[in-house]
């Protein structure tokens, strides 16, 4: 068996036992073709490169709940009259993402409000005038159960909040993104690792020739080859961190009517700053990887996460800690060498 990534299971809390959801949903299905049998032995190798995901908080939490008014509809020739008044009179955009009816063996429960006494009196009376309208005299017992309070954002989720009440959403329209196995395939992967090897030996060399050891490159993924690469030569030109050494190297390959870096991957040692950050957006690259963390200055998870900002005009995913003990240890070395006041960003 392998071991999902720690930072996996920093979800906690849910409503249902979140280590059988996950077995569940990674378990090796008997009747696998051979392709799909070799992808799961590749995700339980432990040489998949560590590397986390930098996403949105909401990716993290745990399944909120609120409670709603349910019903027991007494009796399925009333299950379609009762759905068209509830759908055209009480229709709540905070239920949404939820079914409006479950079904619990032979009994079936309909949502009819939110927890609101009011509004639970006026959908009761509502309901029995229209049933007594066919000539149908009933009793209904509302009751109030828990269920998911939004949709979820990914496999998890959807898992654990399945299990209170049915959802509008598919299961396949998700992904599990805190899994980096169902992102990229094995050779991305290899290739993702060795290309951040060869900027980790570059910066090492760095190192030991005295310049700063920062260094970024940029992968096309079709090839998945390096297309450009740069180091940081700020000590010369503030404005010459790797990144932006990167895009410069690159504007003079690319065609006039293309953007810069449409569709590329970025590499790079450390964390970029802000500047770096939007140049990359501007740029159109569609996925960055870092090493180390920049503490100090980092604007894709450390200081702030720029590229979940609702405004931009373009978005690219991130993902860090891609060789981060060897990235982490050549910056701490060159930190140390250097004198206090110089010891920032």
């Amino acid at each position: 068996r392998w071991k999902l990534p720690s930072f996996v299971f920093r979800v906690s809390n849910w409503k249902t036992d979140l280590g059988s959801i996950i077995n569940q949903l990674h378990s090796l299905d008997p009747k696998m073709s051979s392709p799909e049998r070799k992808k799961q032995k590749m995700l339980r190798s432990s040489d998949v490169p560590v590397m986390i995901p930098v996403l949105a908080a909401e990716h993290y939490e745990s399944v909120k709940t609120m409670e709603v008014f349910v019903m027991n509809v007494p009796d399925k020739k009333y299950t379609s009259a009762i759905l068209k008044l509830l759908q055209s009179k009480y229709d709540c955009t905070e239920i949404a993402h939820l079914k409006r009816i479950r079904r619990d063996g032979d009994t079936l429960l309909v949502i009819l409000c939110k927890k609101n006494e009011e509004t639970l009196r006026t959908i009761v009376t509502d309901i029995s005038d229209s049933l007594s309208l066919s000539g149908d005299s009933i009793t209904l017992h509302p009751t109030l159960v828990e269920v998911p309070a939004k949709c979820p954002v990914n496999k998890i989720q959807f898992e654990a909040a399945r299990v209170l009440w049915p959802l509008k959403v598919f299961e396949k329209s998700l992904v599990n993104p805190l899994d980096i196995r169902e992102t990229f395939s094995e050779l991305e992967l290899e290739s993702l690792e060795r290309h951040m090897d060869y900027l980790a030996e570059k910066a090492r060399l760095a190192l030991l020739d005295g310049t700063i050891p920062v260094f970024a490159a940029f992968v096309d993924p079709k090839t998945l080859e390096i297309v450009a690469e740069a180091q940081d030569t700020s000590n010369l030109n503030p404005l010459a961190h790797a990144t932006m050494n990167c895009i410069d190297i690159r504007s003079l390959r690319s065609k006039e009517d293309d953007y810069i870096c449409s569709g590329l991957w970025l590499l790079v040692t450390r964390e970029p700053c802000a500047m770096c950050a939007m140049a990359a957006v501007h740029s159109r690259v569609s996925a960055v990887f870092y090493g180390s963390d920049n503490p100090q200055l980092g604007a894709l998870g450390s200081r702030y996460k720029l590229h979940l900002e609702p405004q931009l005009n373009h978005h690219y995913t991130v993902f860090k800690h891609l060789q981060h003990q060897k990235t982490s240890k050549i910056w701490e070395t060159f930190v140390s060498r250097l004198s206090p006041h110089a010891r920032t960003g």
